[in-house]
């Protein structure tokens, strides 16, 4: 019996190259290791909160609930 299709994430997927996307360089060891090493700012750290909040909440009543991690579980186990 064969498997139903069941759509990843990115079914169009087709090996695209996306490396020129990045406009960044990858933090550095360095880089990781001073950020851990710094006293957390709590005020910064209580507006990103907000920002996901409301992003999420926006999100859920433009397009519903997304739900993609069924999806991955399924993929997952039955591949």
């Amino acid at each position: 019996m064969e498997a139903p299709n069941r759509r990843g994430i990115d079914p169009f997927r087709t090996g695209v190259d996306n490396s020129l996307m990045s406009t960044t360089s990858p933090p550095t060891t360095k880089d990781l290791e001073e950020a851990i090493s710094q006293e957390p700012d709590r005020e910064t750290m209580r507006k990103a909160c907000e920002e996901m909040d409301r992003l999420r909440e926006e999100t859920r009543r433009r397009i519903g609930i997304v739900d993609v991690a069924v999806e991955f579980v399924r993929d997952a186990r039955d591949p």
